[in-house]
């Protein structure tokens, strides 16, 4: 009997791609489930970001849609998201007339290689910014999309049984007053904290930040994750943007530095609590590149030779390097935010004690049954090995962790660019 997918309703289709994202580090699946940890420290350095992100604008373009959308007479949800999908693709054809040479518009690729007619991404940007309009307070509420036009709609139904009410009474003059009036004059509803918005936005669209919208992100940001590795940075960076370079903006705009680089003396420039989570999470990321390296050494058969001559450093010169992490401080850290699950500290464990007594070969066992036990047999690459396209370079699992710091980038340079407009 064929299978297929049933998808019960677009709210449990979201959950699901959540999920399937959440597992993505570099564009590669988290064989060993060890994402738990990363997104444990990166909604700590860099809350409100994903990983299919793209750019700042869209934490305001999203509420200004909606926000238009509000003023409308719409009282069905169904019809409410569907003019929200389709305003959306229009704010992708708008951004690609206006810059066709622009990066980070969601759905550019599909808007020009697509054949079909009206062909539109699976996942919007209202998708994938809305957990994070949350986090910085732009969306109000923690209901979900859907929740959300249910709310808006049901509102709009209260108001025009108002306004028959109202007439029925011959209070003719007030009829039709509500939705003109609704929030505070216009600029936002009750729902949304977006005093940048303009009825006008549509016209002047653009992926760059005007001066207001990047003060304001910042001003949310700021506000909401004072002690981030994020909100640091943008205080940093912008309190001298028009004059002196300082240290965290000078790393922020040197393209090849990333995450780990801030180890070579950038991340003297945090306070000591970031300091801590900071080694934390670096040391980790290089326990889990050991980790990811001998699982590769056993999908490729010993054949691949990124993973061979990775793996005979480790065990060299960077041995400490990439086994004095420690499991206990970062599940305990982590413990507050989320539930780490008691299968994959008991794998990180014993991973870190057989590497320790230098005992590769059950520390392969491990692993494989790591695999076994989060995909089963069948999709267990250490049991069913995929043919190899390049014996030596194929690699699987990610390498180190940059705890979402490429993303975060692209979304502070957007802010500090605003900022300096």
């Amino acid at each position: 009997m064929p299978l297929g997918w049933i998808d019960f309703s677009k709210t449990e289709r979201d959950k699901i791609m959540d999920v399937l994202d959440s597992l993505e580090e570099n564009s590669t699946l988290d064989e060993l489930g060890l994402l738990q940890i990363r997104n444990g420290f990166a909604d700590i350095f860099f809350p409100g970001t994903s990983t299919i992100q793209t750019r700042a604008k869209y934490f305001l373009i999203v509420p200004y849609a909606y926000r238009d959308l509000e003023l409308k007479n719409i009282s069905d949800p169904d019809d409410f998201e569907k003019k929200m999908y389709e305003l959306e693709k229009e704010c992708a054809r708008k951004l690609l007339e206006v810059s066709p040479d622009e990066t980070g518009i969601i759905g550019k690729r599909t808007l020009e290689t697509s054949g079909k007619k009206g062909a539109w991404v699976k996942r919007t940007a209202a998708d994938v910014y809305w957990a994070g309009l949350q986090n910085f307070g732009i969306y109000r509420e923690s209901s979900s999309r859907k929740e959300y036009a249910r709310a808006v709609c049901l509102r709009k139904k209260e108001q025009q049984i108002s306004k028959i009410s109202r007439y029925r009474n011959d209070d003719a003059p007030e009829f039709g007053q509500d939705d003109k009036d609704a929030g505070s004059n216009g600029s936002c509803s009750s729902f949304w904290n977006i005093p940048t918005y303009n009825a006008d936005w549509m016209d002047n669209l653009s992926m760059k930040l005007t001066r207001k919208e990047a003060e304001f992100l910042k001003t949310q940001i700021t506000q909401k994750h004072k002690d981030s590795m994020m909100s640091i940075i943008l205080e940093s960076a912008s309190s001298e943007a028009d004059s002196t370079e300082t240290p965290l903006r000078t790393f922020l705009y040197e393209d090849q530095l990333g995450f780990h680089d801030f180890a070579n003396g950038a991340i003297e420039c945090f306070p000591e609590s970031v300091q801590s989570d900071y080694r934390l999470a670096y040391d980790f990321s290089n326990f889990a590149f050991a980790i990811r390296t001998v699982y590769n050494l056993i999908v490729s058969g010993d054949r691949n030779q990124t993973a061979i001559e990775a793996w005979k450093k480790i065990c060299s010169s960077e041995f400490d390097k990439h086994t004095r992490v420690d499991l206990e401080a970062i599940f305990l850290r982590l413990g507050h935010l989320r539930t780490i699950h008691s299968k994959l500290q008991t794998f990180l464990k014993d991973c870190k004690q057989l590497m320790m007594n230098k005992q590769s070969d059950q520390l392969r066992e491990v692993i494989i049954k790591r695999e076994r036990w989060l995909k089963g047999d069948a999709r267990a690459k250490t049991i069913n090995p995929p043919p190899l396209g390049n014996p030596e370079k194929d690699w699987y699992g990610g390498e180190h962790i940059d705890y979402r710091y490429s993303k975060a980038k692209d979304i502070l340079k957007d802010i500090l660019n605003g900022l300096g407009s």
